[in-house]
């Protein structure tokens, strides 16, 4: 199953650092593919593919954090923790980036030796606070309502009645994944914060996020970059270029 969780589809044998990239929801690693070219040959990227995305199309989505959580874990430990490892992720990638981090810990001693966030308030922020919606039970027409009104897909995708119908059942399995990922203090990661630098994202066009927030989570250094763009930033070749600089510099800071 490793193979197909993380893929690592440009092999960097010389490399000393591994970047483990999450998609936004609805997506798999090929949102990634421009990556490995943008970063030089010391970092190899491994991208999280869910089940019910992409090649995995066929395979049912999984509705649990927790269970998506254990098995990312799982697999970093088994094959990608013999070098220092990065993360990154957007919206629910994001959340599932402090997740992953707080069970590697938990089961493996292990941590990411760096973690960018983007398009996404933590999971204890108060501006993550409210009422939440079960998806996962709601019929199609109210769930296609309700995906509508958060209006983050492309126009190509929700005026496209089969394009959308196709998107919608990895959406659902994670608008209920992005549900979950809601804490009080102290509580996972809180209780005692990670020990790597912590870089969050934020396009200016975007939603308002609470990034201070995120600076709870470590014990490392944390700052802020900003984009020009709205949620869907990371899709503009400029701020991928950005984006795999930032992450090149502070890999070749490692040695």
């Amino acid at each position: 199953m490793t193979e197909k969780l993380l893929t690592c589809r440009v092999k960097k044998p010389k490399a000393t650092v591994r970047l483990v990239v999450f998609p936004w929801s609805g997506s798999g690693a090929s949102v990634f593919t421009s990556w490995p070219k943008l970063l030089s040959d010391n970092v190899e990227m491994v991208g999280v593919t869910l089940p019910g995305r992409e090649t995995r199309y066929k395979e049912e989505c999984c509705f649990s954090a927790q269970q998506i959580a254990s098995d990312i874990a799982g697999a970093i430990h088994k094959h990608y923790a013999d070098k220092p490892f990065f993360f990154c992720g957007h919206s629910l990638g994001a959340l599932l980036c402090t997740e992953v981090a707080a069970t590697l810990r938990q089961d493996y001693g292990l941590e990411p030796a760096r973690i960018y966030l983007s398009g996404e308030s933590p999971p204890h922020s108060t501006k993550r606070r409210r009422e939440r919606k079960d998806y996962r039970a709601m019929n199609e027409a109210d769930f296609t309502k309700a995906v509508l009104e958060l209006n983050f897909l492309p126009l190509t995708i929700t005026t496209n009645p089969e394009m959308l119908k196709v998107y919608l059942p990895a959406l659902r399995a994670d608008l209920t994944v992005v549900d979950q990922i809601i804490y009080d203090l102290p509580q996972r990661l809180l209780q005692e914060p990670l020990n790597c630098p912590l870089s969050v994202f934020v396009s200016i066009e975007d939603n308002e996020y609470d990034q201070e927030a995120w600076k709870q989570l470590t014990q490392g250094l944390f700052n802020v970059n900003k984009f020009v763009g709205a949620h869907s930033y990371m899709k503009d070749p400029h701020n991928q270029k950005i984006i795999c600089d930032l992450i090149n510099a502070d890999a070749a800071a490692l040695q």
